[in-house]
């Protein structure tokens, strides 16, 4: 018996530890992990901001998904580092993280909600100062953003900045310019924009950047612009081939070294003067009146498809000649400062005023025809030995100082006001029905005798270093405010008593 009890005893014993294997298999309590989180959510501002994501767990392992693209995530002893990349656009972003705890093939998971604020009006118009203006003028629902519908209304905008204001800064940039798809009228001068962007702006008629940092205009697709005003700026280059519809454009005291200007049938007025020009180009615009191109670097200027020009100024340029022969409605003419030996005005009917100084210029033709219409020359500075402008009858101002003139004739001219003949060589002075001269100079010439007494009107009379012997003045002259000087008043002046 002692025997058999062993035995099951050995039987029981032996098959004990398989029953309890078989159990652990089949009925292992699960682990419960503990896992928690601070903060429970995460919210960040648009701009380039970092947070700690803190972990507690009695876990041995922490995990964290990856999926945002927009955040940059970093393991650390208590959690996470978790940074959120600058948010650009307009809208806000949100996104979940999920944590994990790990203990052997066990695990807890915790959802973080991630959310971000969007750039909201910074996206749209990146220059602070744009933008608080753009919201100050245009968010009319105060949500800190201009809708579609909000910019859509705007017409016109007056960004121009007034140096004496204390509400007002400087303008950099105005990126975000195009949201106002309506805008007709854009005056953004003097701010310190470096570069504008208006290409297609298709309701754009009149733009005004002037005294600003440019270096580069973008006026494309701007189908019903009229009028573009860029002046003291920095422009090399300037592009108005696709503005149809322009009539006016002013761009002087930039940087351009070429302009080339075609088939702009309703264009003006045109003044790119003051620029680095070598060259210029202007065809296809018949309506072109006023042209200034003075101050550049021109040695030739073709004018010949431009039949109703009225006002041209060419002046402070390197030109040796110039043709204005086909100009019938041609009424002022600045070519000053250049090197022009012969200027033959005959064929300008219409022409009224001309100057012509500081040039080379030895033979100077005149209007012939509606002689009535010259009223003011300046020609000094220059090679001419004989001028005469007796058939000029409304002639008001004559400027022929600093030449090599032995023969000038301007009596009967009883308009002129203002005459001025120094440094010539001249010998002999008719200054007979010159009823209506206020100033007069003849300084540095060889006169021996000079009679004001025709010139009722003078005021004062400059003929200092002449030879003069005798200067004739009425006793009303003498009684009168008429200032002389000569070398020696008191000899010379002499009165004449009656005439």
């Amino acid at each position: 018996m002692k025997n058999r009890i062993l035995s099951s005893t050995l039987c029981v014993l032996a098959f004990v530890p398989v029953a309890c294997e078989k159990n652990t298999e089949h009925e292992q309590v699960p682990v419960e992990i503990a896992l928690s989180v601070s903060p429970s959510e995460l919210a960040f501002s648009s701009e380039n901001e970092v947070k700690v994501l803190s972990v507690e767990t009695d876990a041995s392992e922490v995990e964290i998904t990856d999926n945002l693209s927009w955040l940059v995530i970093e393991k650390t002893e208590d959690g996470f580092s978790i940074e959120a990349l600058e948010n650009t656009a307009t809208d806000s972003r949100s996104g979940v993280l999920t944590v994990f705890a790990i203990e052997g093939k066990y695990k807890e998971t915790l959802e973080v909600k991630v959310t971000q604020q969007g750039a909201g009006a910074k996206a749209q118009f990146p220059d602070a100062e744009f933008r608080r203006l753009m919201l100050e003028l245009c968010d009319a629902d105060g949500d800190g953003l201009i809708s579609q519908a909000e910019a859509d209304r705007v017409g016109e905008l007056d960004l121009v900045y007034d140096s004496e204001s204390t509400e007002r800064s400087v303008i950099k940039s105005l990126e975000g310019i195009k949201l106002f798809r309506n805008l007709r009228n854009l005056d953004c001068s003097f701010n310190a924009l470096t570069s504008l962007d208006l290409s297609g702006m298709e309701h754009l008629e009149f733009v005004d950047c002037s005294y600003n940092l440019l270096t580069s205009l973008n006026l494309s697709a701007c189908p019903k612009l009229l009028q573009v005003y860029a002046n003291v700026n920095a422009l090399t280059s300037l592009d108005l081939s696709g503005n149809e519809a322009l009539k006016f454009v002013q761009a002087y005291k930039n940087r351009i070294s070429s302009f080339e200007l075609k088939d702009k049938v309703d264009l003006g007025y045109l003044d790119i003067s003051q620029n680095a020009l070598t060259s210029i180009k202007i065809s296809g615009c018949p309506k072109l009146g006023i042209l200034n191109c003075g101050s550049n670097y021109l040695t030739r200027l073709d004018l010949s498809d431009l039949p109703y020009l009225y006002s041209l100024g060419c002046y402070r340029n390197s030109l040796v000649s110039i043709d204005v022969s086909g100009f019938p409605e041609l009424l002022m003419l600045e070519c000053y400062d250049n090197n022009i030996t012969m200027l033959d005005l005959s064929a300008c009917p219409t022409l009224g005023s001309v100057r012509c100084s500081n040039n080379l210029i030895e033979e100077l033709l005149l209007p012939q025809n509606k002689k009535d219409l010259v009223t003011y020359v300046i020609c000094s500075g220059n090679r001419l030995k004989s001028l005469d402008v007796t058939m000029y009858p409304n002639l008001k101002t004559l400027d022929c100082a600093t030449n090599f003139l032995t023969e000038l004739k301007v009596s009967g001219c009883s308009m002129l006001e203002s005459f001025k003949c120094d440094e010539n060589l001249l010998e002999a002075l008719d200054l007979s029905g010159l009823t209506s001269l206020i100033n007069f100079t003849c300084t540095d010439n060889k006169l021996s005798e000079l009679s004001l007494v025709e010139c009722s009107s003078i005021e004062t009379v400059d003929a200092q270093r002449n030879p003069l012997q005798s200067l004739w003045i009425t006793a009303k002259q003498q009684s009168s405010k008429l200032q002389i000087k000569t070398d020696d008043n008191e000899s010379i002046v002499k009165v004449v008593e009656s005439l």
